[in-house]
């Protein structure tokens, strides 16, 4: 999701006031905690189904708690802000063709015969693109609300690429053909490993600070 972040030239406090307002959603009742990363998946990717759009019209205001609430004028000066005409011609000026090869999207795929078995997927399209993101930050109860996310076309569920990371140093071997399978790709996220990342890794309530404060800390070490 940084990476999406990133690619799109969202601006950090955009992206967190898209993450805040679908986390508001949830504490106010009004969606299930399985639900936030997917309002936030739509949040983002609604930069990219808009960039057709040239005007400040295409800026999206949300209030506290989730909606969608802003007139013309308030886009306007909201665009102003983030740097106007740069950060709207650089967002606009992204081109479908262009932007959805450079993503690789790893996953954790598991079926009865295989279990966590690292897979990398490229986009083909927006939707394509918005369910892989919901399943490489699927989480068994954290957030997401099964085991797995079931893709229905494969049989195969997906959760977090870091599920495979962590057995990729596995031997296959299963008599029964049940197995553990090493990663094809090794990747790094080249963040340290401090208790002030872990501890805050799974905290819905992360305040707006830490994030940026983690989000600097990557963009330092080359994580874009």
């Amino acid at each position: 999701l940084a990476l999406i972040t990133s690619l799109l030239n969202l601006p950090i406090d955009s992206a967190l006031d898209l993450a805040h307002a679908s986390r508001n959603q949830w504490t106010m009742g009004e969606i299930s905690r399985y639900d936030v990363v997917e309002h936030f998946v739509d949040g983002l990717l609604s930069n990219i189904e808009n960039v057709e759009n040239n005007t400040a019209d295409s800026i999206v205001m949300l209030s506290e708690d989730g909606k969608v609430n802003a007139t013309s004028d308030e886009r306007t000066a909201e665009c102003d802000k983030m740097g106007s005409i740069e950060y709207a011609s650089q967002r606009n000026a992204i081109n479908l063709q262009d932007f959805l090869p450079r993503i690789n999207v790893i996953t954790s795929e598991w079926s009865k015969k295989r279990f966590l078995s690292q897979n990398i997927q490229k986009p083909s399209s927006v939707e394509h693109l918005r369910r892989i993101l919901v399943q490489t930050t699927w989480i068994p109860f954290v957030t997401g609300a099964s085991f797995g996310y079931l893709d229905h076309g494969t049989g195969l569920h997906h959760n977090d690429g870091a599920f495979a990371g962590l057995f990729q140093n596995f031997i296959p071997q299963s008599k029964s053909g049940l197995r553990f399978q090493p990663c094809r790709y090794h990747y790094s996220l080249l963040l340290p490993w401090s208790f002030d990342l872990l501890s805050n890794g799974l905290n819905i309530l992360l305040s707006h600070d830490k994030a940026v404060q983690f989000w600097r800390e990557g963009l330092r070490r080359g994580v874009q």
